[in-house]
């Protein structure tokens, strides 16, 4: 099972097994947002070569 929950600054992804965490991936609000941020412009601008980097 997989559960996702925001604690204060954090994004945080645990996955439990049998209703124990076996595995967990915290990141930085803010640094998650940078990289939504890039991967979307690499995303747009890959696909659509016409279209600046601006951001």
């Amino acid at each position: 099972m997989r559960v996702y929950s925001c604690t204060g600054p954090y994004f945080i992804v645990t996955d439990y097994e049998e209703g124990k965490p076996v595995n967990q991936m915290k990141w930085n609000k803010d640094e998650l947002r940078d990289f939504m941020d890039k991967a979307y412009w690499e995303h747009r601008y890959m696909h659509d070569p016409e279209q600046t980097m601006e951001t």
